[in-house]
């Protein structure tokens, strides 16, 4: 299967190396559609369209509507509750880029590919649950998981598909949300930038569904972070950890 960690690929986007992770990928066709939206310029649309359609090639030969320059394999291995490096961190990249693309830059492909990467983790997840528990599924998500909610809530408001709303609570990460429903401020320890990300899809979840629980963790997240947890020379954590 095309991985984009093989050479092969490096001839086709210039971001592509050994061990590539794509996450960059990600941020390239989010970077790139908003600065179309700005410019409108035919060469830069002409460069982030041939980037999804080789992507678009990749995930058509891995034919499950996987893709990413990992195998799906990393999945077991954080299904298995086993060593490896934050892989939905970097699908969430992936599927913000791709969702990006679609809404800012008008790509239908784009959304397709991220449609496809939805159906494929929606089926994976709900594996997970009938063969173990909720509390495994909670347990896999105990590393950086990106903004897989936020851009799964972002996908919903497109297709009204339930499997995609359903999926996305299945990344609003209770051990940490909890906590601020409650008002506990409690977020010491906590590494910033894999908690931050989920707070801002819980504000994205009062948003498309009108919970105003969410809003308030949200809001308490906030007064929390201003009240305590702030630096006057700027930023809230230390080696990104409150």
């Amino acid at each position: 299967p095309c991985l984009f960690t093989h050479t092969s690929c490096s001839s086709q986007l210039n971001f592509c190396w050994p061990d590539a992770l794509l996450c960059i990928a990600g941020h390239y066709l989010s970077a790139t559609a908003k600065m179309w939206a700005s410019t409108h310029n035919d060469t830069l649309r002409a460069k982030m369209s041939s980037v999804v359609d080789v992507l678009n090639d990749c995930q058509q030969k891995m034919g499950t509507g996987y893709l990413s320059a990992f195998p799906s394999e990393f999945f077991d291995r954080a299904e298995a509750l086993t060593t490896v490096w934050a892989p939905y961190y970097t699908i969430h990249k992936i599927m913000q880029g791709l969702l990006d693309q679609y809404t800012v830059a008008g790509n239908s492909k784009a959304l397709e590919m991220v449609v496809g990467m939805a159906n494929y983790f929606s089926d994976r997840v709900k594996n997970v649950i009938q063969k173990y528990s909720i509390e495994r599924h909670w347990a896999s998500l105990n590393e950086e998981t990106g903004g897989m909610n936020d851009v799964l809530y972002q996908l919903y408001t497109i297709t009204d598909d339930l499997k995609h709303l359903t999926l996305a609570h299945l990344f609003d990460k209770p051990c940490f949300l909890g906590l601020l429903a409650v008002q506990a401020d409690s977020i010491s320890g906590f590494h910033s930038n894999t908690h931050i990300p989920v707070v801002v899809g819980a504000q994205m979840r009062y948003e498309v569904t009108g919970d105003a629980l969410y809003k308030q963790i949200a809001t308490s997240f906030m007064d929390m972070i201003n009240s305590s947890h702030s630096y006057a020379t700027g930023g809230t954590s230390a080696g990104e950890v409150w």
